[in-house]
């Protein structure tokens, strides 16, 4: 079976749909129960296995999860503490509850009604797409285009992007 999925609508203008049509028309061709949701760039931490996912799956109130993450910055194993931050990344597959946030950038990982009922868990992701400057330069001149006015984001979170000598060793057990 073909499990490629292309889209070539403009990320900043449409991201709530492109998300929302992968969903629809693509995952739930596969009818799953819970669907993990990260970017190429993130990675859970060593301790989240298939055990682990089906544990928080098979509790029955539960329908989403929050993770916490690691914004990595710099160099390998080092991280931006005050940029980590908890965001979705594994919920139950809902047919009627796929509609994510309707804005152009920050639209979220995961559907919008199942963000808001998310559960914290006690695990973490790792996200690299900020670890070099010029991906954090390249993000800034998106994030200008996409939302110049500040409305999903305030201007002093993009302008910390450019920041350097902010990374700290990061450890799993602190």
């Amino acid at each position: 079976t073909n499990n490629i999925y292309y889209d070539n609508r403009e990320w900043g203008k449409f991201q709530p749909y492109i998300k929302e049509d992968l969903v629809k028309k693509h995952v739930a061709s596969f009818n799953p129960d819970w669907v993990i949701s990260l970017d190429a760039d993130e990675i859970f931490e060593e301790r989240v296995t298939r055990a682990v996912l089906e544990e928080l799956a098979s509790k029955p109130h539960d329908i989403a999860y929050f993770f916490w993450c690691i914004e990595m910055w710099d160099k390998p194993g080092h991280h931006r503490p005050d940029y980590n931050f908890e965001d979705t990344r594994f919920y139950k597959f809902v047919p009627d509850k796929l509609d994510y946030y309707r804005q152009p950038v920050h639209c979220g990982m995961i559907p919008a009604d199942l963000h808001r009922w998310a559960t914290r868990s006690d695990y973490i992701f790792y996200h690299y797409g900020l670890m070099k400057k010029k991906d954090r330069v390249r993000k800034v001149e998106r994030y200008k285009q996409y939302d110049s006015k500040n409305i999903y984001l305030p201007k002093a979170w993009y302008e910390g992007l450019l920041q350097e000598g902010v990374a700290v060793k990061f450890d799993l057990n602190e």
